[in-house]
């Protein structure tokens, strides 16, 4: 199982500098760097830190850590990729979020 990052203040301020909030419903922007499919990313402790995705770390902080599963992922329930609302985000496995991603129209 991942281990937890905590409420980090550098993390948090992370957070915060890149995402726009237009109210506590809707999706929460990243308007940070993203990998090559969209996915938010922050690089926490400087340079040389972990380069991890902002959804999953919200996931975490809001939902627990990540369950022990193979396979397990942080699904984004309103298919944007780039949303880290944490009503947004729950932990799935890649197989649910396949699922969803048809039953949705997104392949």
């Amino acid at each position: 199982m991942d281990n937890v990052i905590g409420f980090d203040e550098d993390a948090i301020r992370l957070i915060i500098k890149h995402t726009v909030v237009t109210n506590l419903y809707s999706c929460y922007d990243w308007r940070g760097s993203k990998t090559s499919e969209g996915y938010p990313t922050i690089q926490l402790g400087g340079r040389y830190g972990p380069k991890i995705t902002a959804h999953s770390l919200v996931c975490e902080w809001f939902n627990g850590p990540k369950p022990c599963i193979p396979s397990c992922v942080a699904m984004h329930r309103c298919n944007n990729s780039s949303c880290i609302n944490p009503r947004h985000v729950i932990w799935g496995t890649q197989s649910e979020n396949v699922k969803q991603s048809y039953r949705d129209g997104r392949r």
